[in-house]
């Protein structure tokens, strides 16, 4: 069994975090688990990426077009790295942009989600768009988009463990004021596709 996931956001989204939660639940089913990360040049804004390797793997960074998923937080993120994603796998992308300063100092413009999306339709059809932050502000908390969009992973894809051993790690591992939340936020994501 292998199962690839690469995650692709901006500093601030909770990229990062994702993983680990995704890493965490697999190693609670007995699941071989390889990460690897990059960071962009700044800690908010910069481009982050994290490589996600299930079963039988050694390699932390998965291999041009073998990701089963592209979990993106951020649009053209999710953009940049359609060529790890595997013919026929899955996308799930945040549609909410996080415009660099850059393209305004330089007077360029941000792409429109057809745009990205219609490109990304070369490897792919199966593609979800979701308002992660209006989902975010509907559990209560604008910082639990990385939950909801754990909850639409979980909805969409096959992973190799239940839906309630990702819950039991979010629940672990966030504070607990925030418990609550975050569960809100997971269902939400969970319940904004039929499968």
């Amino acid at each position: 069994m292998k199962f690839d996931i690469l995650i692709s956001g901006v500093g601030g989204q909770g990229v990062i975090l994702a993983g680990n939660l995704i890493a965490e639940a697999a190693l609670a089913s007995g699941i071989h688990v390889v990460t690897g990360e990059a960071h962009g040049m700044a800690q908010r804004g910069g481009s982050v990426s994290l490589h996600l390797r299930m079963g039988d793997v050694r390699a932390p960074l998965i291999p041009l077009r073998n990701a089963e998923v592209l979990l993106g937080f951020e649009p053209a993120e999710t953009l940049r790295y359609i060529e790890f994603l595997k013919p026929g796998g899955i996308v799930i992308m945040n549609e909410n942009p996080v415009i660099p300063p850059g393209v305004f100092q330089k007077g360029g413009t941000y792409p429109t989600i057809e745009s990205i999306e219609e490109n990304m339709r070369t490897v792919t059809q199966s593609i979800y768009r979701i308002n992660a932050e209006k989902l975010a502000m509907d559990a209560g908390n604008p910082l639990t988009v990385n939950t909801v969009m754990l909850g639409t992973l979980a909805r969409v894809s096959s992973l190799p463990f239940g839906t309630d051993t990702l819950l039991e790690a979010i629940k672990k591992r966030v504070p607990e004021k925030a418990i609550e939340a975050n569960v809100k936020a997971f269902q939400l994501g969970y319940d904004s596709f039929s499968v």
